[in-house]
């Protein structure tokens, strides 16, 4: 259980597979599907504590169960058939995390050029992963995505020409490093830092578990501002500090007890200065909202040197928001439609519309909101509670297609807890 612990909450890796799916691209869209939703329950000008997590549908089935297969498997014999089951059970399917822990406080107002700003000191912790399970050939292009650290120039290069060069049955099972030493003329002690941590598959017809891991780290100053009664926005600027590991886990991989990854100097890690913009207009009842996220202005920090090159990249978000009020008595009703857009996914991908109704009372301190949502993917619905200086909200995303590239859709659950005062 330490392996998968470690795996689960640390690994990550991007792939193309035969049916094209990627875990990096899959994951950049729903991470951003959970954004949208944070940012519709946007955070007032206030002292808060916000934390979510959300979940696919049997995420902590598939726990329990690769736990107790890679307890009933012995790597010293080869004795691989409990992971192997376990890993066809779940072939075609993907399994998501993404948690998030933030706070912030306020910072004195000010005006400038006519422009009313509410800057807040704001720090947040987000955690995601993303696996897919499925079968893929080796061959020259992926065969490194079995390691997960930035290998010798020398040695890569003879890892390529063995799997292109020789069946795969001389390899299967066999360590991948010191099989380098042992049939080309690079010296061992070259060698010993990697061997005895990487293995081919013993089977390449077991599918294995790709995954995507991400840490972001932000804090800094995040800021309001309008201008007369129509224009309005925020400008963020802020370190953040990713993190991103890739790694391809075979049967061989899982059933191993050491541990899978090195936490120390190899963390694949990067610092920026970041910064977001959005700049909204509003009419009567009436808004809209375009604004770039994430935007890398400077790296502070680059990535240890043994680290592999970063998977996820740095590359900005893209919205477009608009939405209407309607006050009727105590009931709300907001219809909303946009679209976020980032590389790795295409723009149809980031439509989404739905509505907002809301029952309030005492200027919304007391409030029970019903949201309902479609994008390509999923049916949203997500009741929320509010009272006074606190909410509990519920999201559940409710499959309409059966699969993407090749790989089944969950439902995803989420769970967001905020105080603020």
């Amino acid at each position: 259980m330490k392996k998968l612990a470690l795996g689960l909450i640390l690994f990550g890796y991007a792939v193309q597979s035969a049916y094209a799916y990627n875990v990096t691209d899959r994951y950049k869209l729903l991470e951003d599907r959970f954004k949208t939703q944070d940012m519709m329950n946007e955070v007032g000008h206030d002292f808060f504590l916000d934390i979510r997590l959300g979940v696919n549908k049997n995420l902590f089935d598939f726990v329990d169960d690769v736990g107790e297969a890679a307890d009933n498997t012995d790597a010293q014999t080869n004795d691989f058939a409990a992971i192997e089951t376990f890993l066809r059970e779940y072939e075609k399917t993907e399994q998501t995390v993404n948690a998030r822990v933030a706070l912030g406080f306020p910072l004195p107002s000010f005006s400038a050029f006519n422009v009313n700003f509410k800057p807040n000191f704001r720090a947040s912790w987000n955690l995601g992963l993303n696996m897919g399970i499925f079968k893929e050939s080796l061959n020259v292009s992926n065969v490194l995505d079995l390691i997960d650290v930035q290998l010798p120039s020398q040695i890569e290069t003879e890892i390529r020409n063995r799997i292109s060069s020789q069946p795969y049955a001389n390899l299967a099972g066999r360590d991948i490093v010191q099989d380098v030493c042992d049939n080309s003329s690079i010296p061992q002690n070259q060698c010993d830092p990697y061997v005895g941590d990487y293995f081919y598959p013993s089977d390449i017809d077991v599918p294995n578990v790709f995954m995507l891991a991400k840490q972001d780290v932000k804090a800094g100053f995040f800021t309001s501002y309008t201008y007369g009664e129509d224009f309005f926005g925020h400008f963020n600027i802020y370190g953040m500090h990713r993190t991103d590991l890739f790694a391809r886990l075979s049967q061989d991989d899982l059933s191993r007890d050491d541990d899978i990854i090195d936490l120390g100097e190899e963390l694949n890690s990067e610092v920026y200065l970041t910064a977001d913009w959005h700049l909204g207009w509003k009419k009567d009842r009436y808004s809209i909202t375009g604004g770039i996220e994430e935007i890398k202005i400077a790296t502070l920090q680059e990535r240890d040197e043994l680290s592999k090159k970063q998977t996820y990249g740095n590359d900005p978000l893209f919205r477009l928001h608009g939405q209407a009020e309607y006050n009727i008595s105590k009931l709300k009703l907001t219809p909303f439609a946009g679209v976020h857009k980032r590389s790795g996914y295409g723009v149809g991908d980031g439509i989404y519309a739905g509505a907002d109704v809301v029952a309030h009372l005492w200027a919304e301190r007391l409030a029970l909101r019903l949201r309902g949502q479609i994008d390509k993917e999923h049916l949203t619905i997500s009741p929320m509670a509010k009272l006074w200086f606190m909410y509990l909200d519920y999201t559940l995303k409710q499959p309409l297609s059966s699969e993407v590239d090749g790989i089944e859709v969950s439902a995803l659950h989420s769970v967001n807890f905020r105080m603020f005062f």
